[in-house]
This record gives structure tokens, sequence and C-alpha cells, in this order.
């Protein structure tokens, strides 16, 4: 692949169907990246597109890549209710799980996502892209996916002024996950950039 990620002929393996580069590899089709490719999970995926900003699913050590490959086998194993209560201390029912914030029962980018970006982000448009959201009957998740980028943030504002008064006794599930599956890294939850969106969208949801 070229400088600034875009592949290129040149860097092509024809054996092994990928797409070279210093840093990383990219897999000429995306489906070979991920272990959960039948056909209701492509189509799944296809919709999620429509919506997420940006994706680089084919590349070996992608973030999207892991968050798939471990959480829609949780989801489609119905262990997320188990997986989730052990975070809360709660017992959670109902899960509903958004991958970069398509909402399956909405199809399309969640209802509450698009207005806690207009409350907080000065370009809605280009606003924060949780890698999930899990909306349970008590619980509001936010998770960040890290597999080996730093997880350092930065605040847009370290004083936000919000358009409107934050409840402080709302429940936002907002976990840290150490997890090796599959021989890949840790995933982490970056709390940084979603913490207020957290108590905001919990309020605004009623958990």
């Amino acid at each position: 692949m070229t400088s600034s990620g875009q592949r290129s002929k040149e860097f092509f393996c024809p054996k092994h169907d990928i797409y070279i580069s210093p840093s990383t590899f990219e897999y000429g089709k995306y489906e070979d990246n991920l272990l959960w490719k039948n056909k209701s999970d492509r189509d799944l995926l296809q919709r999620i597109f429509q919506v997420k900003r940006e994706s680089r699913i084919a590349r070996d050590n992608n973030e999207d890549a892991l968050t798939w490959n471990v959480f829609r086998f949780l989801e489609k194993e119905n262990l997320l209710v188990n997986y989730l209560s052990r975070f809360s201390n709660t017992e959670e029912k109902d899960p509903e799980i958004m991958y970069w914030s398509y909402s399956q029962s909405e199809q399309t980018t969640w209802s509450k996502l698009v207005q806690a970006r207009r409350e907080f982000e000065q370009n809605p448009i280009r606003g924060s892209e949780p890698d999930l959201i899990i909306k349970t009957d008590k619980t509001l998740f936010i998770i960040e996916a890290k597999l080996s980028a730093s997880n350092n943030t930065v605040p847009t504002s370290k004083n936000p002024v919000l358009k409107k008064n934050m409840s402080t006794e709302v429940i936002a599930g907002i976990i840290l996950f150490l997890l090796q599956i599959l021989k890949l890294s840790q995933l982490i939850a970056e709390i940084m950039n979603y913490s207020d969106f957290g108590y905001w969208g919990g309020d605004k949801i009623g958990r």
C-alpha cells in the first residue's frame, strides 16, 4: 500500500491476496479478516457500512475487525447478557448491540446518538462514533476498542458547556475490557471521548 494507505498493484501479493505495507497488510477481500461472515453477517455489515464514516476492516491489525470478531460472536451465541452482567454487577436484560452507531432496530444511525452529537459536537456530521453501544434494560455501555494504538486521549474541551443540565444519578456503563481472544491483543474501553455522552444518554433513555 502507498504511504497514504491506498492500495497499489505494486504492493499486491497475488498468492496470498493481500496488499503489503511497512507496518501492516490488507486483505483483498475484507471478509478474509472476519470470523463471522455468513449471509446474515454480510448483510448486516453492508447496512452498517452505509452509516459508518470509514472502514479499514480488511487490515490485519484493525480494531474494527477485532470489535466484530469478538462481539459478533457474543451476540450470535447469546452470551451478551451474562458477559455484561458480570461487569455491571447486576442482571442485565434485553441487550441491543449497535456496531459503529448503527441501530439494528432503527436500521440507521441510532437516533439518540444523532441527538447527542447535536448537543455536544461542533461538527455533528463528523461527530463521535463509538465502536460499540450496547443498551440493556438498565445500563448504557459505550465501548471503544483498542488493539495496538495508545489509549491516551485528550478531551476536546476540559470544561464543556452543555446545553441541558446533566443528571448525575444515571447508570452509564463504561467498561474496561482486557481480553486476549484468538491471539488478538487487549481490547480497552476508551472513556475520555464518551463519558459525557454516557451520562447524557443514560439520562435520556432512563438508564
